[in-house]
């Protein structure tokens, strides 16, 4: 399944802008589909679990 830049920020309870920084320019892998832009949702998941491990290791 995957998820449009308004799903993605629904989800994440963030606004559209911040959803579409992360796809452009902090790593979230996505992809186009005619004018549209999707994210995967395990692409989401793991892309989420790197974060939070690499906040955890540069906080100790």
């Amino acid at each position: 399944m995957s998820l449009t830049i308004k799903q993605l920020a629904e989800s994440q309870g963030i606004c559209q802008k911040t959803a579409r920084k992360w796809c452009l320019k902090e790593g979230l892998d996505s992809y186009k589909v005619g004018n549209t832009r999707r994210v995967r949702t395990e692409v989401l998941i793991a892309w989420i679990q790197k974060r939070e491990a690499d906040t955890k290791l540069s906080s100790k």
